[in-house]
């Protein structure tokens, strides 16, 4: 399914599901070695940053990584022949245009910090889904 501005929410979480299904979990059967160097990568680049001082800091910031990707990958592996080769565009771009944001990092932190909720169970939570 094929979303645009007109589809309800509803209908996007339907399709999300659907490519989850789908798609990812074939996909990361076959290639979870990919989406793992990536983590892997991120966890020692962010050993060596000073800026995060809080080992919850950067537990987030990773989990914030891996739950983007995975919501990119479903979508895009579910509309195209080569996953493999997608999968690796997708992580790059990532990479070079959210990854690296400290403003959109922030952002997020902030996110999931509103309304005095606990940032591990809110992880957890967005890991799972």
């Amino acid at each position: 399914m094929k979303l645009n501005e007109t589809n309800t929410p509803e209908e996007a979480k339907d399709a999300f599901k659907l490519a989850l299904e789908n798609n990812y979990k074939i996909y990361i059967s076959k290639y979870a070695f990919i989406l793992e160097n990536y983590l892997v990568n991120s966890i020692f680049e962010r050993i060596k940053e000073p800026s995060l001082k809080h080992l919850i800091d950067q537990f987030t910031s990773i989990c914030v990584d891996f739950v983007m990707l995975r919501l990119f990958i479903s979508g895009y592996t579910s509309n195209t022949n080569n996953p493999l080769n997608t999968s690796i565009y997708i992580i790059q771009k990532y990479s070079k245009a959210l990854s690296h944001n400290a403003e959109y990092k922030s952002e997020i932190a902030h996110i999931l910090q509103q309304d005095y909720a606990s940032v591990l169970s809110q992880i957890t939570m967005l890991i799972y889904i």
